[in-house]
């Protein structure tokens, strides 16, 4: 599963203790970030009375930043999870390529820039009639790497506070509806820009239909022996699975934390490395000399034809339906921003009234398909 996203712990600790790199070290491998952080001048890694403060929405003075509302039910916001492929996690934490560590990191930056430009709203007005974009929110990145039956896995936690300020400088709750509708566009922008730095540093990759894909070097048998996890859910509910399926099994499925001693870690590290030499892992080498190109299309061309597979599905589309398209053809060779870029240049697209996308290709489409309805209407009663 790339991206998941749930309820967050209420305890600071209960993501630090999970992570190997934090332990008897504060919260190490944390970090703050968005524009929502810049606000409230908070920076670096993440304290516990900050992520207390932040929990119960409050400012770093311990002040309310906005009303509750009385008889509701608080929520606090959601944790945003982005796990890396398994072969990413063999590379970074048992080869220990530390620029693998730092893509991923960067990927999951690049990520949490694209929901806060693109998924953050607020509502405004009676009853919430209005909702208002606001490009600000306070997020909390917490980086681990292996999941509850102690196989590695690298991801990342990205608590998401239910706090965003408006234009008129007030603080208010999200609206998580634009979240949940993006978290497949989500999950691909994570995997593609994650694919793209690490083909950057000169591994090679194959790409999955999908826009999924796995470092070239492992067998499919290599990593399932690391993927317990993914084999009990299986189990449970079967191979062909949809996602929602998988979803819920996973949840179900889940061991308590245990939390271990430094000393437990090491060693835990140790039968990782020990595992792959009994399994004869020989892991990929980057070529530093050569940068895989693995798509010689043209930016435009790309996007063109990302928007007629779009469009005949739907007459008109949201945005980010077609930078996922797009994403998924490019397989790394173009990032986030030439694609988005891309897309607004495109004069081909027409926005409608209510934001979504279509092309006048579309709409000529559709007259001419109301008009062929309305002459076969007219046949019928003659």
């Amino acid at each position: 599963m790339v991206c998941s996203i749930g309820k967050l712990y209420a305890k600071v600790n209960d993501y630090a203790e999970d992570n190997y790199y934090t332990q008897n070290q504060g919260l190490a491998n944390s970090q703050w970030y968005g524009q929502g952080a810049e606000i409230l001048r908070l920076n670096g890694r993440v304290s516990t009375e900050e992520y207390n403060n932040a929990y119960q929405g409050l400012d770093t003075q311990g002040n309310p930043l906005r009303q509750r509302q009385s008889g509701k039910k608080y929520n606090p916001g959601r944790d945003i999870t982005l796990s890396a492929p398994k072969s990413v996690s063999l590379l970074g934490l048992i080869k220990e390529d530390k620029v693998v560590i730092e893509a991923h990191r960067e990927a999951v930056k690049t990520t949490l820039s694209y929901i806060e430009q693109n998924c953050i709203f607020t509502r405004t007005g009676k009853g919430g009639a209005n909702q208002i974009q606001t490009d600000n929110a306070l997020f909390a990145i917490f980086q681990h790497d292996d999941n509850r039956n102690k196989d590695p896995q690298l991801h990342s936690h990205c608590v998401i506070f239910n706090q965003t300020q408006a234009a008129d400088g007030k603080w208010r709750t999200m609206d998580n509806r634009e979240l949940y509708q993006q978290k497949m566009t989500i999950g691909m922008v994570y995997h593609h820009e994650l694919g793209r730095r690490i083909q950057t540093l000169g591994y090679e990759l194959d790409w999955n239909r999908d826009g999924t894909f796995d470092v070239r070097g492992y067998s499919q048998s290599q990593l399932r022996e690391f993927s317990t996890r993914k084999q009990e859910i299986e189990q449970a509910v079967g191979q062909g699975a949809n996602a929602a399926t998988k979803a819920r099994a996973c949840t179900t499925t889940r061991k308590s934390k245990i939390h271990q001693a430094e000393s437990e870690r090491k060693e835990l590290k140790l039968r990782w490395q020990q595992r792959a030499e009994q399994l004869e892992i020989k892991h990929p080498e980057a070529n530093y000399q050569h940068q895989q190109v693995t798509n010689l299309k043209d930016k435009s061309k790309l996007v063109i034809e990302a928007t007629e597979i779009v469009s005949e599905r739907q007459v008109a589309f949201a945005r980010h339906i077609l930078i996922k398209e797009s994403l998924r053809q490019s397989q790394g060779s173009y990032s986030l921003e030439d694609i988005e870029r891309e897309i607004n240049q495109n004069k081909s697209l027409v926005k409608i009234k209510d934001g979504r996308l279509t092309t006048q290709t579309a709409i000529d489409r559709e007259k001419q398909i109301l008009h062929l309805t309305k002459t076969a209407k007219i046949d019928i009663f003659l």
